[in-house]
């Protein structure tokens, strides 16, 4: 996780000339918002959201012909309860495997499908690889919710 980490403050810079890339080609942009639960198109745009917002981003890297990618979407993050929870709480960017092969690269994904949490302040603050189910998902991310919270609060 910590290594992680250290690549996400050089992917927001360097990924704005990949999020441009996106701009200019609507078929590519339009895969990489998969379900209406992924808020945003490019990691610098959630970015930004996540700065106004102060919301954690909540990255999902997947690739199209993963079928444990297509299940976790289809019940885990589709799931009510769990959507619910993403929605109102953090700032979401699909990211695909080869339409943001730069990204995926930076943040040394090697399994399929991989959630990342990252903070606003752009630390990653977990790291979920493979397929989880969604009562499972959704008690991993009100813990990070949680944490997150205690650890931005002054005394």
């Amino acid at each position: 996780v910590q290594t992680a980490g250290l690549f996400v403050i050089a992917i927001f810079v360097s990924d704005f000339a990949q999020a441009e890339k996106l701009e200019r080609f609507p078929s590519i942009k339009s895969k990489l918002h998969r379900a209406p639960i992924f808020r945003h198109k490019s990691y610098p745009v959630a970015w930004t959201a996540a700065q106004k917002s102060n919301r954690p981003m909540l990255l999902y890297v997947s690739m199209p012909s993963c079928p444990h990618c297509v299940k976790m979407i289809n019940s885990t993050y589709k799931n009510r309860e769990v959507g619910t929870l993403i929605s109102e709480s953090f700032e979401t960017v699909y990211v695909d495997r080869y339409a943001q092969a730069d990204l995926v690269a930076k943040l040394r994904i090697k399994i399929y499908p991989t959630t990342i949490l990252v903070s606003a302040n752009n630390r990653v603050l977990d790291v979920i690889e493979g397929y989880v189910e969604p009562q499972t998902f959704r008690l991993r991310l009100k813990t990070e919710l949680a944490t997150q919270h205690f650890s931005t609060q002054k005394r």
